[in-house]
């Protein structure tokens, strides 16, 4: 099999860096953050750690999947993933 052969990854997967933006129609309520590493936390300035069950949530999925999780100050939240960036890795 060559390299070429090979399935490409879906664009815009959500990783660590990425910044994400969900969108709970229901609540009418939208969520900004970044995932970061546990040790670059700061959730004031939406830097939210990757251990976060809403990070959990949502890495490796892709814009306009659904996800249902905890907010990071732990409501639930049934939402849709609207926006996915590249953050930056500081």
């Amino acid at each position: 099999m060559e390299t070429s052969d090979l399935p490409m990854p879906p664009r815009n997967i959500i990783m660590t860096f990425a910044q994400v933006v969900l969108v709970d129609a229901e609540a009418k309520k939208r969520i900004e953050f970044q995932i970061v590493p546990d040790d670059q936390a700061d959730i004031l300035n939406g830097k939210y750690p990757e251990s976060a069950p809403i990070c959990q949530a949502v890495i490796g999925k892709v814009l306009m999947e659904r996800v249902e999780t905890v907010t990071i100050d732990n409501e639930p939240l049934r939402a849709q993933i609207f926006g996915v960036g590249v953050g930056t890795g500081t």
